[in-house]
């Protein structure tokens, strides 16, 4: 399969799906075309042969070419479409989550074969904009190696070393996340060191449909499009590649990724992976990852494509391994830490509720369903007081709330209204799962004399326990705001 039949299976299966989406992801696609059509091979960007085998070897800087952190080393060198900190080396769009305040710092380190290594940091930080600011630092090292005269005599060591220092700016437009890495590059080997730049640009174009089961995203990039770096008397391109990928959100438990690279210097090939959630506790969770690669099982043998590995997070805390064979030449690790920092919450698109594994803690999603209205209340006046409670609920920064004149909020009560439910509790979780909600609040109204009698629960989607009931009254009508926010409040107390 050719990267362009890879492409059409992507617009295919957006075309009735997502216009708007799809649009941009081709548009986007068109004019990388045109401009490596344009300009490509006459700039030098590109070796003669390329996006084939015969250009093996004619590249410099292949410490780019891999994406560093382990979550991706573990994903066959893949994940396009993830959203994480580490994802500003692979794809910046996909850092573009992060809200005003917040940010993380990770470090990562990589054996390879021989005493070679690789390592990178990075820090990011939400600015108010908007924008995601963030810095990286990557180094790898091929460690000593030795030094012969022209006799063929040992004459001792030298060394060698690869690093780039980037600049990342990611932002989400709701349609889309955008990210791009401006890239200082050095290279020395022995006595001869040489200097270049490069970009990095990306976009990630969430599934746009609310109410949908199971959910693909998009995404394109082009990395490392810069200037040759000539070391002594010979020039090289950089290793330049346009990766798409697709992620199908399986399950709420199961991602499945599928990705196609077309690099200047290797005929285009394809990749798979997948990303398993074991469990989650709290502010807790545990990732089982795998991938295939064929790239390398062209180079290693069949083995040789296989990779994997696992993620743990701790609140604030993660870290991932990831374990790597090269057949005869022997296997690597990689361990990447990455610690959060700053606001947790902000508001999100529908999509970021769904799938943020690595992203900032956030507020528990609930939603606030009309409460009944009972003995002498008319419906609209339980509609007022259920709107008066949401907004009070909002108030006290707890959780964040799906509001009840969100689209996908009326379509799920409109699905569950036309079947004739909402009689039972787990009708009501129905409903809470169909929105993507982590809560839900239901309870009902009724008037004794003058005063309103306003109960709410709160509803944990996933076991239906009931976590909080509380009844607050109000004396007269002049008094529903305040009894609202008495009820709020005694609601969301831990």
């Amino acid at each position: 399969m050719t990267f362009l039949h890879y492409d059409l299976m992507i617009y295919l299966h957006f075309k009735s799906m997502n216009p708007i989406s799809l649009f941009t992801f081709r548009y986007f696609l068109f004019l990388i075309c045109l401009f490596f059509a344009a300009s490509g091979a006459k700039a030098g960007f590109l070796p003669e042969n390329a996006f084939s085998n015969d250009a093996v070897g004619t590249t410099t800087a292949n410490f780019l070419k891999n994406p560093p952190g382990a979550r991706f080393e573990a994903l066959a060198k893949g994940g396009l479409v993830l959203s994480g900190a580490d994802a500003v080396f692979y794809n910046p769009a996909g850092i573009a989550y992060f809200p005003a305040g917040a940010g993380n710092f990770s470090l990562s380190y990589e054996t390879m074969i021989e005493s070679g290594y690789r390592s990178n940091m990075s820090y990011l930080k939400g600015l108010d904009s908007g924008w995601v600011r963030g810095f990286g630092f990557l180094f790898y090292s091929a460690g000593e190696m030795d030094k012969f005269n022209s006799n063929g005599d040992l004459t001792g060591s030298f060394s060698s070393y690869d690093a780039a220092f980037q600049t990342t700016y990611a932002k989400d437009f709701e349609k889309l996340k955008f990210g791009m890495n401006l890239k200082f590059l050095r290279s020395k080997i022995h006595t001869e060191s040489a200097q270049s730049m490069a970009i990095d640009i990306g976009i990630i174009v969430p599934d746009g449909r609310p109410l949908a089961k199971t959910r693909t995203d998009v995404a394109l990039a082009v990395r490392n499009l810069g200037f040759p770096m000539k070391l002594g008397a010979i020039s090289h391109p950089l290793p330049l590649e346009i990766v798409g990928g697709l992620l199908w959100d399986y399950s709420p438990n199961l991602d499945i990724i599928f990705e196609g690279k077309l690099p200047v210097d290797h005929k285009p090939y394809l990749l798979f992976a997948g990303e398993y959630e074991v469990f989650s506790f709290a502010s807790s969770k545990l990732f089982l990852r795998a991938g295939y690669n064929f790239k390398n099982q062209d180079e290693l043998g069949f083995m040789g494509g296989f990779s994997s590995g696992f993620g743990a997070r701790i609140k604030n805390i993660i870290l991932d391994y990831a374990f790597v064979p090269y057949g005869d030449l022997g296997n690597t690790h990689k361990i990447t830490f990455s610690y959060g920092f700053g606001a947790q919450g902000r508001k999100t698109s529908h999509k970021d509720i769904i799938r943020k594994a690595y992203a900032p803690l956030k507020k528990k999603v609930i939603a606030a369903l009309t409460l009944k209205n009972g003995e002498h209340i008319s419906e609209s006046r339980s509609f007022m007081i259920s709107n008066i409670l949401e907004t009070e609920i909002i108030k006290t920064g707890k959780y964040r709330v799906v509001q009840r004149t969100n689209m996908a909020f009326i379509l799920a009560e409109k699905k569950i209204n036309a079947s004739g439910l909402m009689d039972n509790v787990d009708e009501y979780l129905e409903f809470g799962k169909l929105i993507v909600a982590d809560r839900i609040l239901i309870g009902s109204v009724f008037k004794e004399e003058k005063s309103y009698v306003i109960s709410a629960k709160i509803v944990d989607v996933k076991t239906g326990e009931v976590l909080k009931s509380e009844t607050e009254i109000a004396t007269d009508n002049y008094n529903i705001r305040t009894a609202c926010k008495l009820l709020a409040q005694k609601l969301v107390k831990e």
